[in-house]
């Protein structure tokens, strides 16, 4: 895929939002990415799909080492807010923790996916505080492939047993259709004026250490406020299909009065670089050209009305309901 010129960006309304719920995504359809069906049908259906435990005790107390180790050669500021291993300037604690969750960390979900369709790399190690700071608005994340035509899923593995009290992860269901290709990385004030619906039709997602959380890169996801006593540990990778390109818009330009970008520059990976090699730096990546990005338009009742009819076509939706003191903030 490339995109040459910069194209027309139009709004995502209301009706093209209640039109995409019963929408298959082309991507689940011509990309078999997991070998259990279930897995694949639950992505297809509700943006997420949650596992049974992968990593033994050992493995984990492994991960949770790096965890410490990493902490130690970058401390981070002394209050409760998320932090990620991942650094845009490559630094020498995030390649030692990208490593080393390459090693226990991608065998692991191999066992997971059909290895003739998907590509599986290691992500970043996810570090949440207890404390009043420590929760994570709703957002969507950045695109990472052309998904008109394909996907990406998101592996996100506890490495302690978490609870909606722990700062659980939520997820909003069907949400991976309700939003723009391409994306850049976003601030929540995006979803802000969104976020009683968000929050109202999310499910919080409790698991145990070893257990994974499968979510498309599309997703409307966040994680509650940790209310527990200690640190919140999770570990990541991304599963793509091998037939698709990594492709990563970054923002361009002085944006919008607001300050939203407008327009993105797609950066396109080198395909057959392998995956347990250290990233090059996205703006290094071969320029695809610019792209401009489809702001959302509907409100606070389009997205209600969305979430409700899916809930209907698609009841059972993995997860429960946000109780009455689960807070993202």
């Amino acid at each position: 895929m490339t995109a040459r010129r910069r194209h027309a960006a139009r709004p995502i309304r209301t009706a093209e939002l209640l039109a995409r719920v019963p929408t298959r995504r082309r991507a689940y359809r011509d990309h078999r990415l997991f070998a259990d069906p279930a897995a694949q049908r639950s992505l297809d259906t509700f943006g997420y799909h949650v596992t049974d435990r992968i990593l033994d005790d050992q493995q984990i107390a492994s991960l949770l080492q790096v965890c410490e180790r990493w902490l130690e050669q970058e401390p981070g500021p002394d209050d409760s807010r998320f932090r990620t291993s991942y650094s845009q300037v490559l630094s020498p604690a995030s390649v030692f923790a990208r490593s080393l969750i390459a090693e226990s960390v991608v065998p692991a979900l191999g066992r997971l996916v059909d290895p003739g369709v998907a590509r599986v790399a290691p992500g970043v190690i996810q570090y949440k505080p207890a404390g009043p700071d420590s929760g994570l608005r709703s957002h969507q994340d950045a695109s990472l492939v052309h998904e008109k035509t394909s996907a990406a899923v998101i592996a996100w593995i506890a490495l302690t047993d978490i609870t909606a009290s722990d700062g659980a992860l939520i997820v909003l269901p069907g949400s991976h259709r309700y939003g723009s290709w391409a994306r850049v990385s976003t601030t929540t004030d995006d979803f802000d004026h969104l976020r009683p619906a968000i929050e109202r039709h999310s499910r919080v997602l409790p698991v145990r250490a070893g257990q994974v959380i499968l979510f498309d890169n599309a997703v409307i996801h966040g994680s509650l406020v940790n209310r527990g006593l200690g640190p919140r540990v999770a570990v990541t990778g991304i599963i793509t299909p091998k037939a698709s390109r990594i492709v990563i818009p970054v923002a361009a330009g002085v944006g919008d009065r607001d300050g939203h970008p407008t327009h993105a520059t797609l950066r396109g990976s080198d395909p057959n670089r392998p995956t347990h090699v250290p990233p090059v730096p996205v703006g290094e990546w071969e320029s695809l050209g610019t792209i401009a990005l489809r702001p959302l338009t509907f409100g606070p009742r389009g997205l209600d009305a969305a979430c409700r009819l899916h809930a209907r076509l698609c009841p059972r939706a993995p997860g429960i309901p946000l109780g009455p003191h689960d807070t993202t903030a």
